[in-house]
């Protein structure tokens, strides 16, 4: 993660594992960054982010319940395009 986003501080800690300080006023933006590494990294401070997280992967995980308790005994399947499939500017907008 160090390597691709802007950080103040990385400390290489054991196990190949690196504490890095990231500078943001948006702390939503951090939060979406914690979900997508999806288990590979854990917030340490602010509480308040680790809080967002918390809140955004239970929300998620809901949502997932939800709809395998409205869906049991109906096999889902969706087509997803493999990467060289689609062209960045063909796909939608994310707000």
């Amino acid at each position: 993660m160090a390597e691709y986003y802007e950080t103040d501080r990385a400390r290489p800690l054991a196990d190949d594992r690196l504490e890095v300080t990231l500078p943001t006023k948006d702390l939503r933006w951090v939060a979406k960054l914690v979900l997508r590494l999806a288990g590979q990294a854990r917030v340490l401070d602010p509480p308040e982010l680790a809080g967002m997280v918390a809140d955004a992967a239970e929300a998620t995980l809901a949502l997932y319940r939800r709809r395998q308790r409205t869906s049991q005994g109906t096999p889902a399947t969706r087509r997803y395009p493999r990467r060289d499939d689609h062209h960045p500017d063909d796909m939608p907008a994310v707000r």
